[in-house]
């Protein structure tokens, strides 16, 4: 009976799931799916202190035997192609089927910027070990390096990715295209 319930514990998306990053602490992880759905988990086993002390991570206790997840506040209909997690574990990039590219805070699980930075979808993001820089590649060739200037007040600021170089990649992405690493 017990085996039945581990796998129940994982399930929440509602799609097909497109991307899961480990965070670099081992204790969460997080999985996004086309339908635009960023969910931020607890893994059950991994966790010796029942959740004591997840309370900053995501505000709030963050444990127990089922739904272990925190969903993101982010509208549905932007499907998530491509993300990644800072070095540092403090920030997640996203690159959207809109290309759009987002930059979410862990702490507290809110949105810092969204830029759109590519006509297309980001076929790959990258984010610098301190999550202050965020490359992406598009579906139109193009390469996009930005650089983050959060909104004090944390609130969706477009102008705080501005353009730091933008360059139009010498061949087509195919089906060689690797992600950004």
């Amino acid at each position: 009976k017990e085996k039945d319930k581990s796998l129940e514990r994982y399930i929440a998306h509602q799609t097909l799931i497109s991307r899961v990053l480990p965070h670099p602490s081992g204790r969460a992880f997080f999985s996004a799916d086309w339908d635009g759905t960023l969910l931020g988990w607890l893994p059950y086993s991994a966790d010796d202190q029942a959740g004591e002390y997840d309370r900053n991570l995501f505000g709030g206790r963050f444990f127990g035997g089922v739904g272990t997840f925190l969903n993101a506040a982010r509208a549905p209909d932007r499907g998530i192609a491509s993300a990644a997690i800072s070095g540092n574990g403090e920030r997640i990039a996203l690159g959207a089927e809109d290309g759009n590219v987002e930059v979410w805070e862990v702490r507290g699980f809110a949105i810092a910027a969204r830029a759109p930075s590519h006509s297309g979808r980001v076929v790959s993001v990258a984010l610098s070990e301190d999550g202050t820089r965020v490359a992406s590649i598009g579906r139109d060739s193009k390469l996009v390096v930005s650089q983050l200037s959060p909104d004090s007040l944390y609130k969706i600021a477009p102008k705080s990715l501005p353009f730091l170089s933008q360059e139009i990649l010498s061949q087509q992405m195919g089906s060689g295209t690797r992600n950004l690493e």
